[in-house]
C-alpha cells in the first residue's frame, strides 16, 4: 500500500457511509490533490497507480468512483493529449 496514506485522517463516516474501499480512496485522493501542487484541486492518477496504491481490483475501482460521483463527492475530466484522467473531490 502507497506510503501517502499515513498522512490522512478517513472520516468515520465515510466509512460508514460509503465502505472501506471508497474511504481509502478518498483519503488517497485528499493526499493526491494535496500533492499535485495544483491551487484547482485536480490531480492525474492513472488505473496502475491507483491498483498499486490500494491493491484494488479495475471494477472495484469503477465502482468505488461511480458511488463517489452520484453522491457528489468525485468529479472527474479528461484532459491533453494523449487524453489523462483527472479527479477532484467536491467539498473537501
Amino acid at each position: 500500500m502507497s506510503a501517502i496514506l499515513p498522512h490522512v485522517q478517513v472520516d468515520l463516516a465515510d466509512v460508514r457511509h460509503y465502505g472501506g474501499k471508497a474511504a481509502i480512496f478518498i483519503a488517497i485522493s485528499i493526499e493526491k490533490g494535496r500533492l499535485s501542487g495544483r491551487d484547482d484541486g485536480w490531480w492525474h492518477y492513472t488505473m496502475e497507480e491507483i491498483e498499486r496504491d490500494t491493491g484494488f481490483t479495475k471494477s472495484a475501482v469503477r465502482k468505488i468512483r461511480e458511488t463517489l460521483k452520484e453522491a457528489g463527492l468525485l468529479e472527474e475530466v479528461r484532459k491533453g493529449l494523449p487524453a489523462r484522467l483527472y479527479f477532484r473531490l467536491i467539498g473537501r
